[in-house]
């Protein structure tokens, strides 16, 4: 059985929150290295795990940290990533949209595919309900 599944409530709010403020720590501050080493799908999956109400102020944080980093990058970092990363971004970021940074970081990366649908062909939009 996977252990996140055996998880009680309680117990992966506190996961949930440490590995928010670890990733913050760790992880946030090399985002455009890590975009060109392939790395930005894990970090899309991450932050969409600890923006969600159990990663409670920490994970808002992160996201807030995250976010702050995609609305900043330029087209070329924002080709490096992966396909399926923006959408879970967007949907991340949009869990916070009353935060500036989280709403910037939604907006960019819906309209950096927007600005680009012929070159990611459709890929990015299916399953992501928000474009």
């Amino acid at each position: 059985m996977n252990y996140a599944k055996r998880l009680q409530i309680p117990e992966k709010a506190t996961f949930l929150r440490k590995a928010a403020a670890d990733f913050q720590y760790r992880f946030v501050a090399r985002f455009e290295q890590n975009i060109r080493s392939g790395e930005s799908r894990s970090y899309a999956k991450t932050c969409n795990e600890v923006s969600r109400e159990a990663g409670g102020q920490e994970g808002m944080e992160a996201c807030k940290g995250l976010a702050a980093r995609v609305s900043r990058l330029d087209n070329a970092l924002m080709y490096e990533i992966e396909d399926r990363a923006l959408p879970l971004f967007a949907a991340s970021f949009g869990r916070h949209s009353q935060v500036s940074a989280c709403r910037r970081g939604a907006i960019k990366s819906r309209n950096f595919v927007a600005m680009n649908a012929a070159d990611f062909e459709g890929r990015l939009t299916k399953g992501c309900p928000y474009w």
